[in-house]
């Protein structure tokens, strides 16, 4: 005969955190509370000062979130869906047969989200901030003479707008290209990019030994996972259309700029999340109250949870390897004893890292894990504003943007021809097969240089140039112009006498060309 089953009931009581709400809190009583007596606690001898004390250590609205909570949840049957646990204390939500609590409890502003509990959430993360933002809006209760967060430097119909992604800055901003000439730098919105723990040396190492010489510091090379952070980025945005949205500027600070924070999006994927899911980057850590943040801030948590649960990027446990790179054009004895390597080598693969005119680059070669100073062979460019725009020429800031957007961090090919005595390597330059030199000229934005016809490559130059002459570029209304009919220069004017033609067609030198 088989034994009979018995159903028994456990009843357990613990202590439960309701999670991402935080209500108004009764504090406890202060140190000197503390030190009263016993006797004087049992005889209720307390005077009214410390009664007063007593009843004003409650947050406003502490009472009604607690008689809102009781009223509708004290003896009543509910479920619990274990979230997780911290420091001892179980984190659950509270459901009850009307529905969660702490959506209530935000949607009543009887409560605030907390990022650290909220990141925990299995679902509904979307209701829980509409809720709290229901009674922002209203200022019910806490939020009680609330005022939002608002871009006042910006028109509305500038906060969202599309770009061409030019640059990537480090791991953290970008500069986009709006319209045909503006370029504004962006960052992305509560993301930190990786940055390196700088230990001061001990000083028994000091001891005896003599200072060195403080290097430059490089912050792409030297920071752990800076460069594959802006490599991630460089491989995926140069050159593409992106949607950007502006959620909040962060005012200038001590020696940082102002800093347009945004969230960027291409193909319905956020950028930022992506970067933090990849291990590459941080969520930033906000204050409670702080509306300055990123609207997608919690997936931006729950992506950073599972790059730390993977242990990818900066939340890997093994040692990074350093990305060693060296200078090469700051030493010229350096530079031409690399010359010879370059010229065997034809045409080699490099990285455009920086532009300082249509001329003028700076590249990185992967294969040497070098940085070269290069200049454009054949040709002389106008020079580019820096950051004073009187020592500029003119259209040289056209000839700086017609580069940058051209080849701008993308992977390019060079022919290394000789080494000038400041170490800086001229050659040619090639882009998806196109002589950047002879592009420039087609353009209108340079001019054959003085030792061009001694190159292979001067019958190309000659036909760009003759093009640019025929379709009259933007440099071209200066550098081949031609003289307009009866023009008399201003010493003429004052003359009674009428001299037809007096300016001949100017002749061009061929020694300037």
């Amino acid at each position: 005969m088989p034994l009979p089953t018995f159903k028994y009931n456990f009843y357990v009581n613990f202590l439960c955190f309701v999670f991402c709400g935080q209500s108004p809190m009764f504090k406890r009583d202060g140190d000197k509370d503390k030190r009263d007596s016993q006797r004087e606690r049992e005889k209720g001898e307390l005077g009214k000062e410390k009664r007063e004390m007593s009843d004003e250590g409650a947050e406003p609205f502490a009472e009604m979130a607690r008689f809102f909570t009781e009223s509708r949840l004290l003896q009543q049957d509910v479920k619990l869906l274990i979230e997780g646990v911290s420091y001892q204390l179980v984190i659950a939500s509270i459901i009850h047969p009307m529905g969660n609590i702490a959506e209530r409890l935000l949607r009543e502003g009887f409560a605030r989200c907390v990022d650290w509990s909220i990141a925990m959430v299995s679902k509904d993360k979307e209701r829980l901030r509409a809720a709290e933002k229901t009674a922002k809006q209203q200022q019910i209760r806490i939020w009680k003479g609330y005022k939002p967060a608002t871009i006042a430097t910006l028109p509305q119909g500038s906060l969202v707008f599309s770009g061409k992604v030019i640059e990537v800055v480090n791991g953290d901003s970008l500069l986009i290209k709006r319209g045909e000439q503006q370029l504004q730098k962006i960052w992305f919105s509560s993301l930190r990019p990786p940055r390196t723990t700088n230990q001061a040396p001990k000083e028994e190492e000091n001891v005896g030994t003599a200072r060195r010489p403080q290097q430059r510091t490089r912050p792409l090379y030297d920071i752990p996972y800076m460069w594959e952070a802006r490599e991630c980025l460089r491989k995926k945005l140069i050159g593409k259309k992106v949607n950007v949205r502006i959620d909040y500027i962060k005012p200038a600070q001590d020696s940082f700029p102002e800093k347009v924070c945004c969230t960027l999006t291409r193909d319905d994927i956020n950028i930022a999340e992506a970067l933090i899911s990849k291990g590459f980057a941080c969520c930033l850590r906000h204050k409670q109250d702080d509306d300055q943040r990123s609207p997608q801030y919690d997936e931006l948590m729950a992506a950073e949870a599972r790059a730390v649960k993977n242990g990818k990027g900066v939340h890997s446990k093994k040692d990074h390897i350093p990305h060693r790179v060296s200078e090469i054009s700051n030493d010229p004895g350096k530079a031409k004893q690399f010359l010879p390597f370059l010229q065997r080598a034809g045409r080699t693969v490099a990285l455009v890292e920086f532009i300082a005119s249509g001329s003028r680059l700076r590249l990185y070669l992967p294969k040497d894990t070098c940085l070269i100073t290069f200049l454009l062979a054949g040709i002389s460019c106008p020079r580019a504003p820096r950051d004073d725009a009187a020592h500029s020429d003119q259209f040289g800031q056209q000839a700086l943007m017609y580069t940058k957007e051209l080849i701008m961090q993308r992977e390019v090919e060079i022919e290394v021809d000789a080494c000038d005595k400041g170490g800086n390597f001229i050659g040619w330059l090639y882009y998806e097969g196109r002589n950047l030199s002879v592009s420039l000229l087609e353009e209108g934005l340079s001019k054959i240089g003085p030792l061009a016809d001694r190159t292979a490559h001067f019958n190309a130059l000659l036909s760009a140039e003759k093009k640019a002459k025929e379709l009259k570029k933007i440099c071209g209304r200066i550098i081949w112009r031609q003289p307009k009919k009866n023009l008399k220069e201003p010493w003429m004017k004052s003359l009674k006498v009428k001299i037809p033609n007096p300016v001949t067609k100017p002749r061009i030198c061929r020694r300037l060309l």
